[in-house]
């Protein structure tokens, strides 16, 4: 059964969707390496999305392709 997260999304935003555990690309680093199953669904991204972390919303809130 897939769990409904709740996001901040914009409009804009793709859903997330889930896979194997990978590093996180927005606030995994070499010395503290970061781990979820949440990939963006358009950019294939994994970016966290718990209730203590929400890497996802962040990275939708500041990615601007258009820049």
């Amino acid at each position: 059964m897939l769990e409904k997260r709740r996001t901040k999304q914009t409009s804009e935003s793709p859903p997330p969707i889930r896979s194997s555990r990978r590093r996180c690309g927005n606030c995994s680093t070499k010395a503290k390496e970061i781990r979820t199953e949440w990939i963006c669904s358009v950019y294939n991204i994994p970016l966290c999305l718990n209730k203590n972390k929400n890497c996802f919303s962040e990275y939708h809130n500041d990615y601007n392709p258009n820049n």
